[in-house]
């Protein structure tokens, strides 16, 4: 298994002006500011090696929210995340692309600084460059 999620959770503390928070720091522990959202309640699932998992969902269903928690970026309430190997996650559309480099050239960024040797970027650039069925497109630069 490359990816188990087990009983997942995720809360947030939703304070309806910025102010609130810093009352509820501050202030009486009694009072309270904030509205606790459920982005996440009790996901569970696996993916093995060859799977792929797809987040479809209205703004506000959790996509972003799961892609935090298994990059590591942040922290379930309650659940466990155990993940063999590396996750990146792009969170934004074209963020980590440089709009002047082609699309090789942008992998091959995006490969070295994820940490990958050498010779398994260049398997793994043209695999990806394969999967896009971009063909010679991956040459313009991306901003095209």
């Amino acid at each position: 298994m490359l990816v188990s999620v087990q009983n997942l959770t995720k809360r947030f503390r939703v304070y309806p002006r910025p102010r609130f928070w810093l009352y509820e720091k501050l202030g009486s522990k009694k009072k309270i500011y904030h509205i606790e959202l459920t982005a996440l309640k009790d996901i569970s699932f696996e993916l093995s090696k060859g799977e792929t998992l797809a987040l479809i969902g209205k703004n506000g269903a959790g996509k972003s929210s799961l892609l935090r928690l298994l990059a590591g970026i942040s922290y379930p309430d309650s659940g466990k995340i155990e993940v063999q190997g590396k996750v990146g996650a792009l969170l934004e559309l074209g963020s980590g692309f440089h709009p002047e480099f082609s699309g090789r050239e942008n992998l091959k960024l995006n490969g070295m600084i994820a940490g990958f040797s050498a010779r398994d970027l260049k398997n793994k650039v043209e695999e990806m460059i394969e999967f896009s069925e971009l063909g010679s497109f991956i040459e313009l630069p991306v901003r095209t």
